[in-house]
């Protein structure tokens, strides 16, 4: 999600995406309320299950959503971590299983993604399904097509090849079609917590930081 949007949802202190004992300085700093979205795959060390157990154990109240959070808010539902969103729910009941589905490279200065994730092409395929653009064996055949292309290199272009690939002459038209019709659920996810806790906010039951 683009960060302006995300302030103009959410009055908050808002960080790049997180890395090992970033949430826990953000703890020791007084922050009360902590949201997890995107955290780092490849640049450094993600936060771990055990940093946010201890900021849990310390009072603080973490949610978890759309990216890592969503990961983190599966491992750690049953000690208080609480997660919401379609990411959440599909590694909850195990339709995803594989982390690398919500991961991209980015540049970590401006924010600005280099490669999708895998689980915005998989929820894009299945709106297109269920609205009878594509059949269920198109889709998975393109979707197994990008799953087995290592993450990094998931970009349009390589979607691109890969319609072209599956579908031969049809390939374009495919591309095309999915481009038009583009979800990023890992946004949405996020968007949705935001509004959430704004509203909590006014209500006057959010705190944000002492």
């Amino acid at each position: 999600m683009d960060i302006s949007k995300a302030k103009s949802l959410l009055k908050a202190n808002y960080r790049p995406p997180a890395k090992r004992w970033d949430i826990l300085n953000d703890c020791l700093e007084g922050f009360k309320t902590i949201v997890l979205i995107d955290g780092v795959f490849l640049e450094e060390y993600p936060p771990s299950p055990k940093e946010i157990l201890t900021v849990i154990q310390q009072g603080t109240t973490v949610f978890g959503s759309s990216s890592m959070g969503a990961l983190r808010a599966v491992e750690l539902r049953r000690v208080g971590m609480q997660g919401s969103g379609f990411v959440y729910r599909s590694y909850l009941n195990r339709h995803v299983v594989d982390d690398d589905e919500v991961a991209v490279t980015f540049n970590y200065d401006s924010g600005k993604a280099y490669s999708y994730a895998l689980i915005n092409l998989r929820y894009t395929l299945g709106r297109l399904q269920e609205n009878k653009l594509l059949t269920e064996e198109e889709g998975q055949s393109l979707f197994q097509f990008q799953k087995e292309i290592y993450f990094p290199f998931r970009t349009f272009s390589s979607l691109k090849y890969s319609c072209e690939e599956v579908f031969g002459l049809r390939g374009k038209v495919i591309f095309d079609l999915i481009k038009t019709n583009w979800i990023d659920i890992k946004a949405l996810d996020a968007e949705v917590l935001l509004r959430s806790l704004a509203t909590n906010s006014e209500r006057g039951v959010l705190c944000l930081k002492n």
